[in-house]
Parts: structure tokens; C-alpha cells; sequence
């Protein structure tokens, strides 16, 4: 009997694995193939939601309308993903390209925010989940960050006050800054923008800050008046006891009470640009681009004699009780006898235009349009030294007690022993071209091509202070007497500052 049972379930069996072959088989033929091409390997797959694997080459499926998708996520919690429809018909085979695109989700930002923790990836975060689960968190930890970077920075100070005008360590980070600041006094310009920033700090009495303020005190002048009358740009000025002498490109020379400021006559004769101009007593002498230098009585106005000095441009004068020293555009010095304009030595050495001339004691000191500096012997007209003091060229020269001044195109001051001539300083000037120079105290006043007066501290050469009054282009000449500065410039006018008296406080 068992026999016959176990025989019938056999037989069973067989017809119900018969039936399921043959209905797959049926099913086979019916469905649809489909073969994905993705640009990113590694993809999972689903057909309807339902996961397939990663298989994408000759996947079956059903005819009709299906939702495919196809994702891989990365360790750092971004993941490739395509989303796409397909229809496909029954026995179809079709080859599809797809382009799984990157998404970086919340938990990327996240995940990065607190890894690197920096303020940069925290504010990545910020921006774009301002309603995420963690903003609170995320906004809490980058005021913390930004509060870390003012430990020993201004620039971090300044960030955080910005940010949080209002933040949880306000008090602490404007203490702070203010500390910070108070360290750069070891400089002048330091202790300056303290003051500037806290002119009530706490550190306002400290003898750094007391010392600064005192020194930029004496360094004050204000602007009081401009002579007019000049039609083309002033290149330079000189003072008698009683006359300011300009000279100027409108082809004279005027002269002005020095006490009033009053114009008082204009000197013609030159037929072009009257370049530079020096005074001997009651007598000047002028030189101009008509290369001609002139020697001219103050009391009675008019030229005592005129001599055809170069070939071309008369670039630069100085002048002793009995000698007349031009400088040219044809690269040559002449000395002249004062009184009779004989010649006495020309001097040849440079090779470019002459750009500036002094006497220091039985010297001649000159510059040129290339930077390079002679020193002649004034007696016998013998060149002494060549100095190549600058990389271009030098319009300043300038005598002081202890030393030399050139200044030059090439934005440097130097200063030279004037016994040997060793350069004992450089100053970087920050203006792009120096015109001119004076020395007031131990203080050098340098006119610029930009139109101001930058004053720089002898000893260190730090910048302290400039003076400008409207655009009035290069300056070319700078004098000082009995406290007043003046200043001849391109705008064809001469501008007078007055030296203010120290004050109890400083107005920056």
C-alpha cells in the first residue's frame, strides 16, 4: 500500500514541475529584455522599487511601464543616482545610456562640517540647510570657531565683530582687539592707528601712545593759502629773507612777499620752460629749457646777464657767492663765473640728462635721468666718484648737516654719508615717484608724483604723516622757512601750509 501512495506522489511531482517549466516558459517568451549603459560602474539597480543587484546587462522584465532606478552611495555619504521611466513591449530588447548624476545630501554637509571642523565647511552647511537638523548646532559651533581665530589676530578680531555684533564673546574680543592693537606700537604708524581706533583706550596713557601723539603734534601744518598767477606747472622755488622766487613752465619766474604772500612782479626773458631757479643774496639765477641760464638783480627786476649755457635743456642750477653750476639735457655740468657768466669747466661723466645739482662744500653733487650720482671736485672740475644710487632717475638732491638726500623715480629715498658717501639708508617710499625733498628737524618731506608731501622719520625711515590739498598733481619743489611749507606743483600753483603748535590732543 505505502508502495502505491509513494508511486502516485512521484508522478505527482512530475506533473507539477511539468506545469511550472512549461509556464515559465510561456512567461520567457512573453517578457522583455533590457541592457543599462551608466557612465558610474558599481550601481545598484531597481526595477519598481525592487532591488535587482548590479547586473545591468540583459535584464528581464515584464512589458508595460516601469520606474528605474539606479544608485550607489559613497563612504563620505554622497551617492551617484538615476531616476528615470521606461516602456518596454513584450519580447522587446533595448539598450539604454543613463547618467547617474552626484548628490551630496545633508549628511554630507554634516559629516564634513564636523570632520574638518573649520568655519568654511561649517558655513557650507549653514547656507544651504537653514531649517537642517543640526543648523542650531552648526551655528553655535562656527561663532566658537570664529572666536578661536581672534586669539592673536586683528584680521580674526575684526571677522568675529562683524559676524556678531552681538555674539556671546563680544566683550571679550574687543578687549582683545584693542590689546592687539596696543602691541604694534613697537612703530610710530603703530601707535597712530591705536590712537586713530581708541582715542579714549585704555591703554591712552601709556608713554608709547603719549610720545606718538606728541611727535604727530609737531608734525601737524594746515593749509592757508595758494599763490596764484603761474600759468603752467611750478617747478621750483627758492627764498630770499624777504621774496619767494617761483619758476615756472609758463617761462617766468615771478616773485612774492614772503611775509604776506602778496605777487609782486614777474621776471620774462626766457623764450621756454623755466626749470629750476637758486637765490645768492639779492640776486637769482634761473635755468630753462631754451638752454639759457639767467642772472637776475631782485631790486631793480630785470637780468644782470644772460648765458647761452647749453646746447639744450638747462635741467638743474645751484649756485656759491661766485659760481653758477647748470646741469643739461645734453648730459654735461658747466661752472660759471658769477659775475662775468665766464665758463670756467664743463664737466663730462654722464651719459643721460642731468636731472639735479647741489654744492656740498668744495663738491658738486648731480644726478641723472638714470639713477646714477657723480661727485666732482668744484675747484678744478675733476670727478671724484660714480655712484650708481638708484634705478632711475634722481630729481632730488638735498644737503643736511650730518648727510645726503636723493630721491627718485624709482619710489626709494637714500641717504648717503656725505663724507664717504657710503649709503647709510634706503626708504621705501610707497608713491611710485619721488620729485622732492626737504628736511625739517629730523623729519624728510618728500613731494610725490600723486600730489601729496609724505613726511618719514630720518632715523627710521617710517612714514609718519602726508599733507595734500586737492589734486594738484607732482610736486616738484618743496621749502620750509619761519614754520611754513611751501609747495610748487604742476596745477601751476604754490600752496603754503602753516606748522600748528603741539596741542593737548590730536585730531588724525
Amino acid at each position: 500500500m505505502a508502495i502505491e501512495y509513494f508511486t502516485i506522489g512521484l508522478i505527482a511531482l512530475g506533473l507539477l514541475i511539468r506545469l511550472v517549466y512549461f509556464k515559465d516558459i510561456r512567461n520567457l517568451s512573453k517578457s522583455a529584455r533590457i541592457t543599462f549603459e551608466c557612465n558610474k560602474e558599481g550601481l545598484e539597480l531597481y526595477i519598481d522599487d525592487k532591488p535587482k543587484g548590479k547586473k545591468l546587462n540583459q535584464v528581464i522584465v515584464q512589458p508595460g511601464n516601469h520606474n528605474v532606478t539606479l544608485k550607489k552611495t559613497e563612504p563620505d555619504k554622497s551617492f551617484y543616482i538615476y531616476k528615470g521611466t521606461l516602456n518596454i513591449k513584450e519580447g522587446e530588447h533595448k539598450a539604454i545610456k543613463v547618467i547617474a548624476e552626484k548628490v551630496f545630501p545633508e549628511e554630507y554637509y554634516w559629516d564634513r562640517a564636523i570632520t574638518e571642523d573649520t568655519i568654511q565647511e561649517y558655513e557650507k552647511y549653514i547656507d544651504k540647510y537653514p531649517e537642517g537638523v543640526n543648523f542650531k548646532e552648526a551655528t553655535g559651533k562656527l561663532e566658537d570657531l570664529y572666536f578661536k581665530e581672534t586669539k592673536n589676530s586683528i584680521e580674526g578680531s575684526e571677522a568675529y565683530l562683524t559676524k556678531y555684533p552681538f555674539g556671546q564673546y563680544i566683550k571679550k574680543v574687543k578687549s582683545k582687539m584693542e590689546d592687539l592693537y596696543f602691541a604694534q606700537c613697537d612703530t610710530f604708524a603703530g601707535c597712530r592707528t591705536y590712537y586713530e581706533k581708541y582715542p579714549k583706550g585704555k591703554h591712552v596713557n601709556s608713554e608709547k601712545i603719549k610720545n606718538a601723539i606728541s611727535r604727530l603734534s609737531n608734525l601737524e601744518y594746515e593749509f592757508f593759502l595758494t599763490l596764484k598767477g603761474h600759468t603752467g606747472p611750478v617747478y621750483s622755488i627758492t627764498i630770499t629773507d624777504k621774496k619767494i622766487i617761483s619758476a615756472s613752465g609758463d617761462n617766468t619766474l615771478r616773485v612774492w612777499d614772503l611775509a604776506t604772500g602778496t605777487f609782486m612782479a614777474a621776471l620774462s626773458g626766457h623764450t621756454d620752460s623755466v626749470t629750476s631757479v637758486a637765490s645768492l643774496g639779492t640776486k637769482v639765477v634761473s635755468g630753462s629749457d631754451d638752454g639759457t641760464v639767467k642772472y637776475w638783480n631782485l631790486e631793480s627786476l630785470n637780468p644782470i646777464h644772460t648765458i647761452k649755457a647749453h646746447d639744450e635743456s638747462v635741467h638743474a642750477i645751484a649756485a656759491t657767492t661766485d659760481k653758477i653750476v647748470s646741469g643739461s639735457l645734453d648730459t654735461t655740468i658747466n661752472i660759471w663765473e658769477v659775475s662775468f657768466g665766464k665758463l670756467v669747466h664743463t664737466l663730462k661723466g654722464h651719459r643721460a640728462s642731468i636731472s639735479s645739482i647741489v654744492i656740498l662744500d668744495d663738491k658738486i653733487i648731480s644726478g641723472d635721468s638714470t639713477g646714477v650720482m657723480n661727485i666732482w671736485n668744484l675747484a678744478s672740475g675733476k670727478l671724484i666718484k660714480t655712484i650708481q644710487a638708484h634705478n632711475d632717475n634722481i630729481p632730488a638732491l638735498l644737503v643736511t648737516n650730518n648727510s645726503l638726500l636723493s630721491g627718485s623715480w624709482d619710489d626709494t629715498i637714500k641717504i648717503w654719508d656725505k663724507n664717504t658717501f657710503v649709503q647709510k639708508q634706503a626708504i621705501q617710499c610707497n608713491a611710485t615717484r619721488v620729485y622732492s625733498l626737504q628736511l625739517i628737524d629730523k623729519d624728510i618731506f618728500a613731494g610725490c608724483i600723486d600730489g601729496a608731501v609724505r613726511i618719514y622719520d630720518l632715523e627710521t625711515g617710517e612714514m609718519l604723516t602726508f599733507l595734500k590739498k586737492g589734486t594738484p598733481g607732482t610736486i616738484y619743489t618743496i621749502q620750509h622757512v619761519n614754520n611754513i611749507l611751501h609747495t610748487g606743483s604742476f596745477d601751476s600753483n604754490i600752496n603754503m601750509w602753516r606748522h600748528i603748535a603741539s596741542k593737548e590732543r590730536v585730531e588724525f
